[in-house]
């Protein structure tokens, strides 16, 4: 819990009195902070080169300041977007600082605990590939995160592909048309070309986007959108990606969707989000299954089972999508459809798809969303 500090507690460098021993390199205080938060996510404050056992005092910059014993975090939670200045400081230290900002969106702990109710009716939507019904924008781009942000999609699902040198980026088949029209082979070669290929819209042309790297995709997102990122057991190193997630502050706003990722993104972070195919609330054991979910698929007539899933109160997520089958339209809603798929999951979570905007339309008449 905070402990409200009286101002005249604490003090600057200048009040220095010769008792404390300063480390002989410098006096400065290294501050720990991520450099974003979702609202409601708990962050954490650490520090450095600071003499053990001292007290230091940390102003998260929204009226709320915490004494913490040095080597020890200080944890927070923003209520209100916008951009503050956390402050660590000590007796005898010179002051540290770090900007943080803090996002509109409720950080995934707080967002899901809908699904936790039995009579929650809302849907959240998901754009697949960040795909709108706009063919002029390419897919897993960072123009595509702004249209399916626009359009109203509360998730973006996307997928991660490694280049030659390690390198994580964006791309759904692993391989991209370059401007003459070769195909190249992104898991074979180097991210210094691969960052320079311009993508092609859904109907063939050019456009001024190029492939992006998996951070600069996120962070592109960040505080808007929620990212489910999918192939993620074909990634050679999975903890690559659990480490920029959280390097960038987002282990609130991003799943991890693979059958091998699921538990392994646990041993770096318990707090992370996961998700399985047709997954069992056992894959989920000693979580709340409400931070998490099951995928299944919608087909005109049919679909996965997942009553086990539903009757645990394990959310689901399922797929509406035209490359399941062609009777599924691509850039348009068939009402129908929808209503099928309500039926046959009655108490769905998610739904992915390629035209968010005509979705969430659809979905607000029914009261969904």
């Amino acid at each position: 819990m905070a402990i409200a500090v009286a101002a005249g507690l604490s003090c600057c460098a200048e009040d220095y009195d010769g008792q404390l021993e300063i480390p002989g390199e410098s006096n400065k205080i290294d501050i720990i902070a991520p450099e974003y938060s979702m609202l409601y996510e708990v962050i954490r404050v650490g520090n450095k080169n600071v003499a053990s056992g001292t007290d230091m005092t940390i102003d998260y910059g929204d009226g709320t300041v915490e004494t913490v014993k040095s080597g020890l975090y200080g944890y927070h939670r923003y209520t209100r977007p916008g951009n503050y200045v956390i402050k660590v400081s000590a007796p005898t230290y010179e002051a540290s600082q770090a900007g943080i900002e803090v996002g509109e969106a409720l950080g995934l702990n707080e967002r899901t605990k809908i699904f936790a109710d039995p009579d929650n009716k809302k849907i959240l939507i998901v754009a697949h590939r960040a795909h709108t019904s706009n063919k002029n924008v390419a897919e897993n781009s960072l123009a595509a995160i702004d249209d399916a942000i626009a359009a109203h999609a509360d998730v973006i699902e996307t997928d991660v592909v490694a280049t030659s040198d390690g390198v994580l980026c964006i791309s759904h088949d692993g391989s991209e048309l370059d401007e003459d029209g070769n195909r190249v082979y992104i898991g074979s070669t180097p991210w210094a070309v691969v960052k320079n290929i311009r993508l092609r819209d859904r109907e063939g042309n050019l456009t001024d986007q190029t492939i992006p790297s998996f951070e600069d995709f996120l962070r592109h997102g960040r505080g808007r959108i929620y990212f489910t990122i999918d192939k993620m057991d074909n990634v050679p190193d999975r903890y690559e990606a659990y480490r920029i997630v959280e390097k960038l502050g987002m282990t609130q706003g991003v799943f991890f969707y693979g059958d091998k990722c699921v538990p392994s993104v646990w041993d770096f972070n318990v707090l992370a989000h996961g998700g399985k195919w047709l997954g069992t609330p056992g894959d989920y054991a000693g979580q709340n299954l409400w931070e998490h979910y099951c995928q299944a698929s919608y087909w005109p007539g049919g679909g996965n089972d997942v009553a086990s899933a539903f009757s645990a109160g394990l959310p689901v997520f399922v797929n509406m999508l035209h490359v399941l089958t062609p009777s599924i339209p691509e850039y348009e809603i068939d009402e129908d459809q929808v209503d099928e798929l309500l039926r046959r999951f009655p108490r769905v979570s998610y739904i992915q798809t390629d035209c968010p905007a005509e979705l969430d339309a659809y979905l607000r008449h029914l009261g969904r969303r």
